[in-house]
């Protein structure tokens, strides 16, 4: 390894330690508020663009592109997103929160995390195994509708895992089904978020990369009238477009 690798490497292991250091002391604060019934959509909201102001201090660019669009949502909606990292499950509350009421279909394991799964259970998540999709569905199904009618909108990412690429056939079709079931419309929404790479022991915790700007792109809704057959797949492939001008 030559000079230059090696304080490449030695500069992207600080990094990701001050970090992961930084981010765990957000967690924790949150952590206790919410232990000491202190904590509140709008504790919510500014913690999140903690994490978003944290990745901004390294120098990196968080662009949000189309914005003014959730200014004019007035009704719950179906947010269908790629998933690259963890990040964006990190700084979605700020993204959306602002603006509505969020929850996510998350995995079962992460809502026992340490801090970070009190957190998540903070947003009534709807909770599901991904071993058994017909049950999966049921429970989406249920769920999604208590969600809804206290006008919360649901985020789901149709990938199966962290991915830096869009697996068209491996795209989840559960986010439309759940958008045609219950008559709200689609948000899409791309996100380029290889700052905080996958992790190679655990995929949620990767080595940061600030030199990688993150991008949020959210495009206008898909009225729920207007889904068919190939709703699902014209997502899939807007984000590999959308992806590839960036890259």
């Amino acid at each position: 390894m030559t000079s230059h690798s090696t304080k490449k490497v030695s500069f992207h292991i600080f990094v990701s330690l001050y970090f992961y250091l930084i981010l765990i002391k957000i967690f924790l604060s949150a952590y206790f508020k919410i232990i000491f019934h202190q904590f509140n959509w709008q504790i919510y909201v500014e913690y999140s663009k903690k994490i978003v102001d944290l990745v901004r201090k390294f120098g990196t660019k968080v662009y949000i592109e189309g914005e003014q669009i959730l200014a004019t949502i007035n009704r719950p909606v179906v947010i269908i997103s790629n998933h690259m990292s963890s990040l964006e499950t990190f700084i979605f509350g700020y993204i959306f929160g602002r603006f509505f009421s969020i929850s996510f279909i998350a995995k079962k394991s992460l809502i026992f995390y340490p801090f970070f799964g009190r957190i998540l259970r903070f947003l009534n998540p709807i909770v599901v195994s991904r071993k058994d999709p017909k049950k999966d569905y049921d429970i989406v199904k249920t769920q999604a509708e208590k969600l809804i009618k206290n006008g919360v909108s649901i985020i789901i990412f149709p990938q199966a895992t962290r991915s830096y690429y869009i697996d068209v056939d491996k795209f989840s079709s559960l986010g439309v089904k759940l958008a045609k079931k219950f008559q709200l419309d689609i948000l899409p929404v791309c996100v380029k978020t290889d700052f905080l790479k996958i992790g190679r022991v655990w995929k949620e915790f990767g080595k940061v990369q600030p030199e990688n700007d993150v991008f949020i792109k959210i495009f206008s809704p898909i009225p729920y009238y207007s889904i068919n057959k190939t709703t699902n797949k014209e997502i899939a492939l807007l984000f590999r477009r959308t992806l590839s001008s960036l890259n």
